[in-house]
């Protein structure tokens, strides 16, 4: 058996591997470039890296290693239509999201040369770099050598002056302890998301403008600007009737819209005085730009929840697409694509062209599951703008796939659903140029590859790069010989029998077909989530160390349809606890897994499902492990950024327009009795809780009522506390930390001794 600073080697191993974060093709180079993500266990930080490879090179061809990426840039991106020009932000404090004061810099490279530098650090906060809210778009103006960046970063605090006496009469001393609703998960309480169109270059000198919107309680993110650089589109996020922000990461149902206004107009200057410019510039402050509600075009559909606005690359039109959901009810759902084209004299002709409930004709999947479309999905050909395609990353079952349509909606191409060696991978939608060309990742247990293919073409993906183990890692092996099913589970079809049973994802070690490994039951957050076939280096750990992962996707999982997306709501605490025993039962029954060695673990949504399975099935367990699990609903209600969660999951009426503002005496009852902490007495197996103290989704006094509940009933439970850590326990410290105490608490259970 592996010693515990054997396992912790593997472990890094595996969690050190690359992670793909992003891709862009770089046609006038002829290259991919991909960036890169690493954890460093060394340095307890993620570094960034970027690799370039040729896209005509041979299979076996070497390619140069990743270059390391400043530690302080946040964005990098091509500008569209001319790549050899790119916009880098950077920040030189490392401080993250915080909004607060720091050295930050916006600079433009040609080719190896920094064309501009610009210093913003006294003008706004951090800036936002994440797909939620982040912006990355550039348009260069070919007869003036101007050249627009909108970008997101968050509001400069009161606090940040450079001293309290620096106000001026017009700002109230107390303004810097006035409250702004946060914005939620993954977010620093302080931090407010602005909108920023930064102008460089020709004979002007370097302006600054945040976009605002009449609207105190709304903001204006994910911008974009049109190909003709006349229009921003931009998502426009609300604040509910109470003022409350609801967390936004990880939900699409949030009131939101999409709203396009003309580009606002530039700093006046005189040529002559401003055609020897230095290109390094400092932007103080930037000019407030408010646009009128009147001025602004909503292009989204009333009463529905819309992202991930893209301007699709055109010299005829000003066009661009976006996303939606419905607004409230399950936190992700099938999404409809709309566009609209931007006109001076119109309020812009705006379509449906893949609805909510579509369903493709070939494969007979329905719905569309994504969270943001790629930053670049266009796909041009050399037949014109007329054969256009965008691409997509869905889900269809326990598989991540990608999807083609032209921009009238019709199907084209789809990767990720054909049988063979190849049929259990999950795909993903990385970049597209110009001429037709676009970067895959496939995804498997075996490790991630990313694919280049000609858009369209029949021909199968060819290999650019894989992320690769040394050959004599003693890892290679055993993962290329880890048994990987999708399994259907009988008898759960009758929740919905349109939709069939339910699936589940098993890895199980080598050789574990003749003599079952101890297994894990893993239900997976959300609840409106999905395990799919991905790499994962904590499953595929836990696999090399000997345990066989079995992860239902019960329902109200996504990738299967509409209704079976939203058969959970009202159910919650009854069908999916149905669905995991159902699933647990015939992984025994088959003889995948053995009764008398099963271990139970689970997050978020996926903890709420352990502490009711521990409770109501106390025989069934070996240990169980819980990572910031929900304990009591009615508690949550008062602390997580997610309150329509609380009822909208368990069947009760949530509206945005007129949220409570406390639960009722029945209702915090009948919240009561669907919470797992109501069983916390019968929990018989030794239990942990992993809990971060940062979390906004699910506040650790959620697992601290638990642990206590259970100490105080004699119960063997232990508690592992990671500062800094927010929802998803993902910083590298507490990502392997909270594996390592997994295993370790599995382990001891397994061995019935402490394990050194």
């Amino acid at each position: 058996m592996l010693s515990l600073r054997e396992v912790e080697a593997l472990y890094e191993r595996l969690a050190e591997l690359p992670v793909i974060s992003g891709a862009e093709l770089l046609r006038h180079a002829k290259q991919a470039r991909i960036h890169l993500n690493v954890a460093d266990h060394a340095r307890l930080e993620k570094a960034k890296q970027v690799l370039q490879v040729p896209l005509s090179r041979d299979g076996d061809a070497e390619v140069p290693g990743p270059v390391a990426v400043d530690g302080g840039v946040k964005l990098d991106w091509a500008v569209l239509g001319n790549n050899k020009y790119r916009v880098t932000l950077k920040e030189a404090s490392g401080e993250g999201a915080k909004g607060g004061k720091g050295q930050r810099f916006v600079e433009v490279w040609w080719g190896a040369q920094r064309i501009h530098y610009v210093d913003v650090g006294s003008a706004h906060g951090s800036f936002a770099a994440d797909a939620t809210f982040s912006t990355s778009s550039a348009s260069l103006d070919p007869t003036t050598g101007r050249l627009s960046i909108l970008y997101q970063a968050g509001a400069k605090h009161p606090r940040d002056e450079d001293s309290p006496s620096s106000s001026s009469s017009a700002r109230s001393p107390l303004d810097r302890f006035r409250y702004q609703a946060p914005v939620g998960e993954k977010y620093a309480r302080d931090f407010q998301p602005r909108l920023f169109l930064l102008r460089v270059g020709g004979s002007l000198p370097a302006h600054l403008q945040e976009l605002r919107t009449t609207k105190p309680d709304r903001f204006l993110a994910q911008g974009v600007l049109t190909s003709d650089g006349k229009w921003v589109a931009a998502t426009a996020y609300d604040a509910m009737a109470d003022g409350r922000r609801l967390g936004q990461v990880y939900c699409t149902n949030r009131p939101s819209s999409i709203r396009a206004f003309p580009v606002p107009g530039d700093v006046k200057g005189n040529e002559k005085e401003s055609q020897h410019l230095s290109a390094r510039a400092k932007v103080t402050a930037a000019t407030v730009v408010t646009m009128q509600e009147s001025k602004m075009r909503q292009l989204s559909t009333p009463g529905r929840a819309a992202r991930s606005p893209r301007a699709v690359p055109s010299s005829k039109r000003s066009q661009v697409i976006w996303l939606e959901t419905p607004e409230g009810g399950p936190h992700n759902s099938s999404s409809a694509i709309c566009t609209a084209m931007l006109a001076d004299d119109s309020d812009g002709e705006v379509q449906e062209i893949i609805p909510l409930d579509y369903k493709d004709s070939h494969d007979a999947d329905s719905g569309l599951w994504i969270d943001q479309l790629p930053r670049e999905p266009f796909i041009t050909s050399d037949k014109g703008e007329d054969e256009m395609l965008f691409g997509l990353t869905t889900i269809s079952g326990s598989k991540r796939i990608v999807r083609t349509f032209s921009l009238d909606g019709k199907a084209r191409c789809v990767y990720g659903l054909d049988g063979g060696q190849s049929g259990m991978h999950s795909w993903a939608f990385l970049a597209a140029s110009e001429g037709g060309f676009l970067l895959l990742r496939s995804s498997l247990i075996s490790l991630p590859e990313v694919l280049y293919i000609p858009a369209g073409s029949d021909e199968q993906p060819r290999p650019l790069w894989q992320v690769t183990l040394p050959p004599s890692s003693p890892d290679v092996e055993q993962l290329s010989q880890a048994n990987l099913q999708i399994l259907r589970i009988p008898g759960t079809e009758q929740a919905l029998p349109s939709d069939g049973p339910i699936e589940a994802i098993l890895l199980r070690p080598s050789g574990s077909t003749s003599s079952p490994s101890p297994c894990i039951l893993l239900p997976h957050g959300g609840p409106h989530g999905t395990t799919t076939t991905d790499f994962a280096p904590g499953a595929a750990a836990l696999c090399l160390a000997g345990y066989s992962i079995l992860a239902p996707n019960y329902h109200g999982s996504l990738g299967r349809s509409p209704a079976f997306n939203s058969s959970l709501i009202g159910r919650a605490g009854t069908l999916d606890i149905e669905d995991c025993m159902a699933t647990l039962e015939y992984a025994i029954t088959k003889g995948y897994a053995a009764k008398d060695s099963i271990y139970l673990s689970g997050g978020s949504h996926g903890g709420f499902i352990a502490g009711h399975l521990a409770g109501r099935e106390p025989a069934s367990w070996k240990a169980v492990a819980m990572r910031n699990p929900v304990t009591h609903i009615g508690e949550q209600f008062v602390e997580t950024d997610i309150k329509d969660w609380t009822l909208a999951e368990t069947g009760h009426p949530f509206s945005f327009q007129s949220p409570p503002p406390y639960l009722t005496p029945d209702l915090y009852a009948a919240l009561d009795s669907v919470s797992p902490l109501q069983y916390h007495g019968a929990i018989t197996a030794p239990t942990l809780l992993l809990l971060g103290d940062s979390d906004q989704r699910v506040p650790p006094s959620q697992g601290l009522a638990l642990y206590h509940a259970m100490k105080g009933k004699g119960k063997e439970v232990g508690l592992c506390w990671f500062e800094g850590a927010d929802h998803a326990l993902d910083t590298v410290e507490a990502a392997k930390g909270a594996w390592l105490g997994v295993w370790e608490w599995f382990e001891g259970a397994r061995r019935g001794s402490k394990v050194d």
